[in-house]
């Protein structure tokens, strides 16, 4: 059985193409298609556990779709969908009438560490130290 809390505060990312991804958090979902970023509202439910995705809205910019990412992730997050889980990491939203499912996948945001300053290779010193950060 799924517990409808782990599904949100998650970044889950598109099995078949990392860069598309959403995330749920207050019943508000934010993400994107690989190109366009998605924005709406949300409904988890608990018996099933389901998503039941609202209205969405998203940017207008084109890209190809040579992972077929974009529309995925528009069937994907659109309408009431069933949610499985195979174990922590991996989540299956399944269509409850067509069957078709959608599997994704956690992946760990970046550190979020101070960066490490280099020394420029050709000139042989590092940044000017009046613009550095404290």
């Amino acid at each position: 059985m799924v517990n409808p809390a782990v599904v949100s505060g998650v970044d889950w990312r598109l099995e078949s193409d990392r860069n598309a991804s959403f995330r749920i958090d207050d019943e508000k979902l934010t993400g994107t298609d690989s190109c366009n970023r998605v924005f709406g509202d949300v409904v988890v439910g608990s018996e099933p556990v389901s998503i039941e995705f609202g209205v969405l809205g998203s940017t207008r910019m084109w890209c190809p779709d040579e992972t077929g990412a974009q529309e995925d992730m528009r069937r994907a997050l659109d309408g009431r969908r069933l949610v499985e889980q195979a174990d922590d990491a991996t989540l299956i939203l399944v269509d409850e009438e067509s069957g078709e499912s959608w599997r994704f996948v956690t992946w760990p945001a970046p550190a979020m560490g101070r960066r490490r300053l280099r020394r420029c290779p050709r000139r042989g010193r590092g940044p000017d130290p009046a613009r550095r950060r404290p």
